[in-house]
């Protein structure tokens, strides 16, 4: 377990590939569309499970305690259908659930199916040393891994695949019975772009809060410092790359 943070900080890391990158890709379908299933034509995106890696509590906490490891994966799986959905409001997103009769009927395992050492992650964003990384193209994701992102997402009919990975939380409660505290979380992330066979981006954010009501949702706080980062990226982007020498 990490040691308890004495101070509030965030550290992201990006690794954005391919000189079109707009970090999100351009969905254009038609948005007037309002039925909540997609038409042949609408662009899909799903969304892998989260699982988390680790999971924490440096003094046990009593049972009404909105943290816990299923109450973590089940916060982040609605964050991140939630927050992809309404950042791509023509895309259909939804997520894959492991029960899925496509998924049961193909045997794939979905815990098993695409470990976290299949993405690289360390390697791929440079030691997590620096917040935004060009890289020519994605060729430190292996072949397998491209594989099964490709095989599961023409298994489920989808476009794009946002896979969550790393992901993890430390809780430090004052006592056992209040819930004021110190708190840590992370996770990474890429965007799998099936119709092009590569991955447009990767990231990893770390989030560590020295004190804080650990009742309250973190819904707030990624709203304001992941989310909103994904949307200033692409303008960013633009302007790193037509400054980059040739």
């Amino acid at each position: 377990m990490p040691a308890k943070p004495s101070q509030s900080r965030i550290q992201q890391n990006w690794a954005l590939f391919g000189k079109n990158q707009l970090l999100w890709p351009q969905l254009l379908t038609d948005s007037s569309k309002t039925d909540n299933e997609p038409s042949s034509d609408t662009i899909r995106l799903g969304i892998f499970p989260t699982w988390l890696q680790h999971y924490s509590e440096s003094k046990t906490c009593d049972s009404c305690h909105r943290l816990s490891k299923n109450g973590q994966e089940f916060f982040f799986d609605t964050y991140f259908r939630e927050s992809v959905a309404s950042l791509l409001p023509n895309c259909h997103v939804e997520t894959i659930y492991p029960h899925d009769a496509l998924l049961k009927k193909s045997k794939i395992e979905l815990e098993t199916f695409l470990p976290d050492t299949f993405f690289y992650f360390e390697k791929i964003l440079d030691g997590f040393n620096f917040p935004l990384i060009y890289r020519e193209n994605d060729g430190l994701i292996p072949d397998d891994t491209r594989r099964k992102l490709s095989f599961l997402c023409g298994k489920l009919n989808l476009d794009y695949l946002f896979v969550p990975k790393r992901v993890s939380t430390w809780v430090y409660p004052v006592q056992s019975n209040q819930h004021q505290g110190a708190l840590i979380y992370e996770f990474a992330a890429l965007l799998w772009n099936n119709r092009q066979g590569k991955i447009e981006w990767v990231s990893n954010y770390r989030e560590e809060i020295d004190n804080l009501d650990l009742d309250v949702s973190l819904a707030s706080r990624l709203d304001k410092n992941w989310k909103s980062h994904i949307k200033e990226m692409g303008p960013l982007w633009h302007k790193f790359i037509n400054q980059e020498p040739r």
